[in-house]
């Protein structure tokens, strides 16, 4: 049955609470691109200062790795004798290794005598007919650049007989130079300095926020400096082809990987080296600001609508008790009760409606009274009209009547 209060509660929903609860929806989606754009500016913006150090880093080291054979003279290259161990080039090398702390080994290659220096953390010597080093396929790749560096990703020390005692174990990058006389060009020997990665994790400490934070900086061809974390690398591949599929410097996407899992990917390029910084977070990290201020809001309009809820009750109860005892009354009053009335305990509009029912409950009672007061006097009337009728004459002849239709019947007992 239709009711006062349940029309009450039909408005308030239909004016606050579905526009609340709309409002609150579109400003969650604005709040959470707005939180995705601001995160996205931030990152890159810090991505860029980033590799600006990397890219500062990796020209200092290569700026050292250019002064070891810069100072071969003419005259040392002209004489094969000049080709082996020497005191200078073997401090030239020391001071390199110790220049850095984290230098992890260094190899120096003539390629004309087959000889080379080796200094590690486990020996420091050089080595005749060292010519095994030409098959290494980072040489081949370095005596083909001539007089340029290259610095190699993330790596192991494989691939080098036992006797350079290199370390297999600890991951490095290394800086390549090769170096070409002045005439001819030719290459007159090979530079390999090796680094541990733990300076680019230091470089890149800075940048962490939160714990599900991934930072991965790669080469340009899609290799790894270095991984902060476990990452698969098909997941590290795959993102990359799809930085570099964007065909964009900087920018920002979301992946998804087997798992279901997404992440949100912020990366940048440099653009002297090419090589690029992306740094990966969950999407449910970035969004749990979003998801507070959202479960806030909610909470907020629950509280706001239980407190709503409470005063339509409230004043729907002040409306609807006097209501109902009015409608009770009218019901009695229908029934032929006219002497029922209606408590008046306001004095508003339900209050006056009472009064005047009263009033007219009231007036039809004494309309009524009035009316059977006259019908029972007008009855009386009649009746004192029929006893002035019946005289005795009257009488007298309607028992002589009686009597004799009694003798006629034999019934003297009823005559008599």
């Amino acid at each position: 049955r239709s009711s006062v209060r349940n029309k009450f509660l039909f408005i308030f929903i239909s004016i606050i609470i579905i526009p609340t609860l709309f409002t609150i929806s579109v400003s969650y989606e604005v709040f959470v691109r707005e939180l995705r754009s601001s995160y996205t500016s931030n990152n890159v913006a810090l991505l860029n200062q980033l590799n600006k150090r990397l890219d500062d880093y990796f020209l200092l080291l290569g700026d050292y790795s250019l002064s070891v054979g810069i100072n071969d003279t003419l005259s040392d290259l002209s004489s094969s004798q000049n080709w082996t161990l020497s005191e200078k080039k073997l401090k030239e090398l020391t001071a390199l290794f110790f220049q850095r702390k984290e230098t992890n080994s260094i190899l120096f290659y003539y390629p004309i005598s087959k000889e080379a220096f080796v200094i590690n953390k486990a020996t420091v010597r050089y080595f005749q007919n060292a010519d095994d080093i030409e098959q290494l396929e980072w040489y081949q790749e370095s005596a083909e650049r001539q007089n340029a560096s290259r610095i190699r990703p993330t790596h192991h020390l494989t691939g080098y007989a036992p006797k350079y005692m290199f370390d297999r174990a600890t991951p490095v990058f290394s800086v390549e130079r090769s170096f070409t006389t002045y005439m001819g060009g030719k290459v007159y020997g090979v530079l390999c300095v090796n680094y541990e990665t733990d300076v680019i994790e230091n470089i890149c400490r800075d940048m962490f926020s939160h714990e599900s934070e991934q930072i991965v900086y790669l080469d340009s061809g899609g290799d790894y400096f270095y991984a902060s974390g476990e990452q698969d690398s098909d997941i590290r591949k795959d993102i990359f082809q799809k930085m570099t599929v964007s065909g964009e410097r900087e920018g920002a996407f979301e992946y998804v990987d087997a798992g279901h899992t997404k992440r949100l990917v912020v990366y940048c390029a440099s653009d002297s080296t090419g090589n690029i910084l992306y740094k990966s977070i969950l999407s449910s990290e970035i969004y749990e600001k979003a998801n507070s201020f959202r479960s806030t809001n909610l909470t907020i309009t629950i509280f706001v609508f239980l407190i709503f809820v409470a005063m339509i009750l409230a004043l729907s109860n002040r409306i609807i008790k006097p209501l109902s005892a009015l409608e009770n009354t009218m019901k009695k009053v229908g029934d032929g009760d006219f002497n029922t009335t209606v408590p008046v305990v306001t004095t508003d509009e339900i209050g006056r409606i009472s009064n005047a029912f009263n009033i007219m409950t009231a007036r039809i009672n004494g309309l009524i009274n009035e009316k059977y007061r006259i019908q029972m006097i007008s009855q009386m009337a009649q009746i004192k009209a029929l006893q002035a009728q019946i005289n005795p004459h009257f009488l007298y002849n309607t028992l002589q009547t009686i009597g004799s239709v009694s003798l006629k019947e034999g019934k003297k007992d009823l005559y008599n």
